[in-house]
């Protein structure tokens, strides 16, 4: 099982991530503009130089059923099949 803070140490190394939850298409990716956490078509957050501060902002996230990413990926809410880690 892929947890919370596996997911954290990744992305500490660089490493994106993708996923899908609710049949909501999710990635945390680093590109020209910095950091940045995708929620469906919505940029929930980005402009992150630095992963720390995506790290902070993902912890604090809530999708609309009041699930975090900790429950999501602790809890293996997510859709196992679609998990990739960049």
């Amino acid at each position: 099982m892929y947890t919370f803070d596996m997911l954290i140490k990744d992305l500490r190394t660089g490493r994106e991530i993708e996923f899908i939850y609710n049949s909501l298409n999710c990635s945390i990716t680093n590109g020209k503009s910095g950091w940045q956490f995708c929620v469906g078509n919505i940029v929930v957050a980005n402009g992150y130089k630095n992963v720390e501060g995506i790290i902070e902002s993902i912890c604090r996230y809530e999708f609309g059923d009041g699930i975090s990413l900790e429950d999501i990926f602790d809890k293996c809410l997510y859709e196992e099949s679609t998990l990739y880690i960049l």
